[in-house]
Order: structure tokens, then sequence, then C-alpha cells
């Protein structure tokens, strides 16, 4: 007879847990944080209506600001090998701008979600 399995891991299947029966952890690169994507999101089409332009020209002018790094913060917080000199340096690349505002702007799943609320802005 074969080695059978005894408790969590009878009743689990096995793509969940490693032979050792530890958790299997995520392959990739971590997602962005919801909480970061919202306010990322939002700000940017805040500027996208305030002064009726696209939200790619609202994005780049977003990240022309001095206060952006702030705003991102969090974000690379989460990031292997994090430092503020590594991050500075990369929100200024154009390929970083343009490859997050692909990834995380217009796939965001939070557009359909966002569509739907009425945002009321104070000053």
């Amino acid at each position: 007879m074969g080695k059978q399995r005894t408790g969590l891991l009878s009743v689990a299947e096995d793509k969940y847990f490693t032979k050792k029966g530890t958790l299997r952890k995520v392959r990739g690169k971590p997602r962005i944080d919801i909480g970061i994507e919202f306010v990322i999101y939002a700000k940017v089409d805040y500027v996208s209506r305030k002064r009726k332009m696209s939200h790619w020209k609202a994005w780049k002018q977003l990240t022309k600001l001095n206060n952006f790094l702030d705003l991102m913060l969090p974000h690379f917080q989460n990031q292997k090998g994090y430092t503020y000199k590594r991050a500075e340096l990369k929100i200024r690349d154009e390929d970083w701008i343009k490859n997050f505002y692909k990834n995380n702007i217009v796939r965001s799943q939070l557009i359909k979600k966002l569509k739907q609320i009425d945002f009321t802005y104070l000053k």
C-alpha cells in the first residue's frame, strides 16, 4: 500500500501545499495594494476632470509634482530591495512612468467600480 496522508493534507488539494505540508507561496510580482491603487487612480481622475484632459496627460502631470514620491512611497516600500534613492530614480524614468500607467492605471479593476461612485472633492 502507498503512503496515505492524514489530517488537513488529506482533505486539501496538492496545489495549495508543498510536500512538507506548508502553504505554497504565490509566484510572481505581488499585486499593488488596493488602497494605494485607489488613491493613485482617484488622484489621476481628479486631475483629469479638474483640468479637462485625458488620464494619460493627467498622469504625466502628476509625475512631475514634487510630492509625487510621497504618494508612491507605500507602493515602493512593499518591493524587495527598497531604498528611498532607488524610488526617487525610478519615478523619474520615462519607461517606468509609461509601464506603471499601462499596467496599473489602465488595466485597473477599480475603474469599473470607481465610475459608479460620484466623488465630491473638498477644497
